[in-house]
């Protein structure tokens, strides 16, 4: 969070949204679902402004599971249909498959 704040500080978009990002990372690893939703929707609004398409929809995957962990069904498979699967890295293909999984139930 004090990478965050200094951030912040100098207006740069692209280390701002990354930041968000890499927190929401953290939260998500500790199942602390709405601080993690949090980041991860302004990292994805971050990385939209910036226009990182990869990493818009990474950010979009991880949020969706996060309103799906925290009940917010209907917004989670929403926001999966908007996301753009040939734009997720390979490395992450299989959370995306686990998540959309996870929606389908």
């Amino acid at each position: 969070q004090q990478a965050l704040a200094m951030i912040s500080q100098i207006e740069h978009p692209a280390k701002l949204a990354e930041a968000h990002y890499n927190l929401a990372r953290n939260y998500y690893a500790a199942s602390h679902w709405l601080l993690a939703q949090q980041h991860f929707r302004q990292a994805q609004q971050g990385y939209q402004h910036i226009a990182d398409i990869a990493l818009q929809n990474l950010s979009a995957l991880y949020l969706a599971e996060c309103q799906y962990r925290l009940g917010q069904l209907q917004q989670a498979r929403q926001l999966l249909q908007q996301i753009q699967p040939e734009w997720i890295p390979a490395s992450s293909l299989p959370d995306y498959q686990k998540i959309s999984q996870l929606l389908q139930t």
